[in-house]
C-alpha cells in the first residue's frame, strides 16, 4: 500500500517512505528505527498528528521530536500542535527543526531544500493527507486543503490534481453519472 511505509522514488530527488495512515505514538519508534538503518547520507522526518497517547499531548510530541531528532538531520512538524515538539531555540535557528502550519508549506520546503542522496521518512494520521508532500515533487498537486474530511488517501480519492474548491462539484457530476448508469442497466435488465 502506498501510504504504509511505501517507497516513492523521485528521479534526481529525494526517496520518501510514506506512512500516512496512523501515527500512534507507541509505534513511532519502528518508523524512525527503519529511517535510522537507511544508508544514506541525508534524513528527514516530516511528523503530523499523533495518536493513541496516554498523557497530555505536549509531552507524547516532545518525546516524538525527540526520538526523531536522534535519526534524522531536520525534523518538520505540521499542522496544529506543531508547537508541542518544543524543539530548542538553537534547533529552530539552525534549522535542524521547522514548524509548519499547514501541508502546502511543508511541501514548499521540501521542493526548496531536495536532495538527490536524502531520505524523507513522512508520518502522521491520514487527516492531514500528508502524502501530497512527496506527490508533490512527481505531481500536479492542486489540492491543499489541510483537513478535507475525505477518509481515503490522495491517490485514492484521484482529486489531487483539482483545486479543493472543485471537489463538490466534482463529486455532484459523479453521483448523477453514477445514476444514470443505474437507470439504463435497470432498464436494459427488465
Amino acid at each position: 500500500m502506498f501510504n504504509r511505509c511505501g517507497v516513492l522514488e523521485v528521479p534526481l530527488g529525494p526517496t520518501f517512505l510514506i506512512d500516512t495512515i496512523k501515527a500512534p505514538l507507541h509505534s513511532l519508534g519502528l518508523a524512525f528505527a527503519a529511517l535510522d538503518q537507511a544508508q544514506t547520507p541525508h534524513k528527514r522526518v516530516v511528523l503530523g498528528h499523533i495518536s493513541d497517547y496516554v498523557g497530555k499531548a505536549s509531552k507524547a510530541y516532545r518525546k516524538a521530536y525527540r526520538d526523531a531528532r536522534a535519526v534524522a538531520q531536520e525534523t518538520i512538524f505540521v499542522g496544529e500542535h506543531a508547537h508541542r515538539a518544543a524543539a530548542s531555540d538553537d534547533d529552530h535557528n539552525s534549522g535542524r527543526f521547522h514548524e509548519m502550519h499547514s501541508v502546502r508549506k511543508a511541501a514548499d520546503h521540501i521542493k526548496a531544500t531536495q536532495r538527490p542522496d536524502e531520505l524523507i521518512l513522512i508520518k502522521g494520521s491520514r487527516n492531514l493527507h500528508l502524502e501530497r508532500i512527496g506527490l508533490a515533487l512527481t505531481r500536479d498537486v492542486q489540492c491543499w486543503e489541510d483537513l478535507c474530511g475525505q477518509d481515503t488517501t490522495c491517490l485514492h480519492c484521484g482529486k489531487y490534481g483539482v483545486p479543493f474548491e472543485k471537489h463538490g462539484e466534482i463529486r455532484a457530476a459523479e453521483k448523477r453519472s453514477r445514476q444514470w448508469w443505474r437507470r439504463l442497466f435497470s432498464r436494459t435488465s427488465a
